[in-house]
């Protein structure tokens, strides 16, 4: 018995933990810098949308324009062209 080495109690290692500090968080997220980001992207999307819904608009009412009414003759020009 005395061949075999005993376990002997370690102490607990200082382990490092990768939780991110608050002043971390407040800078990466809250900070004036992605705030602008954040505005200027929503911004960004805002206008894209409008532009697609005015374009989508513009194009329905030229189909519609261009469609004859039911009993328009196909070799006259629409009043508006008049």
């Amino acid at each position: 018995m005395a061949d075999h080495p005993t376990p002997r109690s370690t102490p607990p290692e200082a382990t490092t933990t990768d939780s991110p500090t608050p002043d971390f968080l407040f800078t990466h997220f809250l900070g004036p810098r992605p705030r602008r980001q954040f505005s200027l992207l929503l911004f960004g999307a805002t206008c894209v949308g409008l532009s697609i819904f005015s374009t989508r608009r513009a194009l329905v009412r030229r189909y519609v324009a261009t469609v004859p009414h039911f009993y328009q003759q196909s070799n006259a020009l629409p009043r508006e062209a008049i």
